[in-house]
């Protein structure tokens, strides 16, 4: 999947009324940020790998620290205003600069190799926060082009390229408060405009069949990983 038109395919000014002014695209939305700025000691250099529509790093921003953006998406990079943006893929990508935290919110999943992207931050990037979602199994759904898996996946390629998960926590129930948070944004958007990437999220809200998400055993994940 070309995650850059996926991502770009639908004007920001619908996603603003989907979402709402915060324009957080991930799941349990705010209470997400806030469950990780604990993990973030004060006044860091933060690194948002996948930064979305930009709520999270205007978040983070707003409670002092220095955030830069990493998005596939050209129209999310050109959208966002408030903090320093770079258009590119992961698997490209290597840091400039030294962060003290990197943050990666529902962006793994997207990852074809994600031992490449960590393996391109470890040295430039000394903590790494990823949020998630794991199952028992592998699971792919192959329209919002996300592959996902076991936990153990996660922390083996963190390890192999230098991290150590330190601690993690899971949410379960995470995907019906957030699936009705985004059903209520979408009915506000007249139906022409239901489109693309947007009517993509619709169906899956609406979804209720034997392979819906809300039926599998997806648990979201926190991860806090240091470098070692």
């Amino acid at each position: 999947m070309d995650l850059d038109l996926f991502y770009s395919e639908n004007p920001p000014e619908d996603w603003e009324i989907v979402l709402g002014p915060e324009m957080h695209y991930h799941y349990r939305g705010q209470d997400v940020v806030n469950d990780i700025l604990e993990l973030i000691p004060p006044n860091s250099k933060v690194l948002d790998c996948g930064c979305g529509w930009g709520g999270t790093g205007e978040f983070l921003k707003e409670h002092g620290h220095d955030v830069t953006g990493v998005t596939i998406s050209k129209a999310q990079a050109d959208y966002i205003k408030d903090f320093p943006v770079i258009h590119a893929d992961l698997h490209d990508f290597t840091p400039t600069e030294s962060y003290d935290v990197g943050v990666m919110i529902e962006c793994y999943f997207h990852l074809r190799d994600p031992r490449k992207v960590f393996d391109n931050l470890v040295p430039h990037v000394k903590n790494l926060i990823i949020v998630d979602v794991v199952c028992s199994s592998m699971m792919e759904i192959p329209e919002f082009g996300i592959k996902i898996g076991p936990r153990e996946y996660i922390f083996g390629n963190l390890w192999k390229v230098g991290y150590v998960v330190h601690n993690s926590q899971e949410k379960i129930d995470f995907f019906e408060k957030t699936k009705k948070e985004w059903a209520s944004g979408l009915n506000k958007l007249p139906k022409e405009r239901l489109t693309g990437h947007l009517l993509r999220l619709k169906h899956l809200c609406e979804y209720e069949g034997e392979e819906s998400i809300s039926k599998a055993d997806l648990k979201q994940i926190i991860i806090l990983a240091k470098r070692r």
